[in-house]
């Protein structure tokens, strides 16, 4: 075996590109595919928070606020929010994880189911994506995630809510300013 070192390999003539190994490079294009626009991982992170319990039936939650932790961080974050409806700030793949904290304080057995809803019409209509739900007994804290990969295609309309659809007993969706008790995180994974 032996190695070729040159800082340029040039076409033999403009029309044709260069080989190598069966893979043709031509003006930016790799097999005919463009590859200029790459990015390498995740371009977009968002997370946001609930910031005091929600006890009763609630759509949508309208008490987020981003998180700003110590330590912890967003890229290029830019999801809005703007009364409980949650806007992206591009097209692409995201995928939303949802974590709730639920506290029972009376109620044998006392539930709470909170609804993940998306929508393509700014939500003149709606579907529901997936609950979170707990029953249980009195005082006692428990714990609810779910996530779903969206494809946002249209950032004026492709919008998501959680809402407390149901409750009964003493219960609370536990919320916090600056504490991670129940949230959503937004991550872009690639384009649409």
């Amino acid at each position: 075996m032996s190695s070729l070192n040159v800082n340029t390999i040039s076409e033999y003539t403009s029309a044709n590109g260069v080989t190598i190994d069966g893979v043709l490079i031509k003006d930016g294009n790799v097999d005919g595919v463009d590859v200029s626009a790459i990015t390498q991982g995740i371009t977009s992170t968002d997370q946001y928070d609930i910031t005091s319990n929600v006890t009763s039936v609630t759509q949508p939650i309208t008490n987020w606020a981003r998180n700003t932790q110590t330590l912890q961080g967003n890229i290029n974050a830019g999801v809005t929010v703007s009364s409980g409806i949650f806007t992206f700030p591009s097209t692409g793949y995201w995928l939303i994880n949802a974590y709730a904290t639920i506290n029972i304080t009376t109620g044998s057995p006392a539930y709470l189911t909170a609804s993940f809803k998306s929508s393509n019409d700014n939500f003149s209509s709606e579907d529901l994506v997936f609950n979170m739900s707990v029953k249980g007994n009195s005082n006692t804290s428990h714990t609810s995630s779910g996530g779903v990969i969206l494809d946002i295609t249209d950032t004026a309309n492709d919008k998501v809510k959680l809402e407390v659809s149901a409750v009964s007993g003493t219960i609370s969706l536990a919320g916090a300013t600056g504490n991670n008790r129940t949230y959503l995180q937004f991550i872009r994974l690639g384009d649409t």
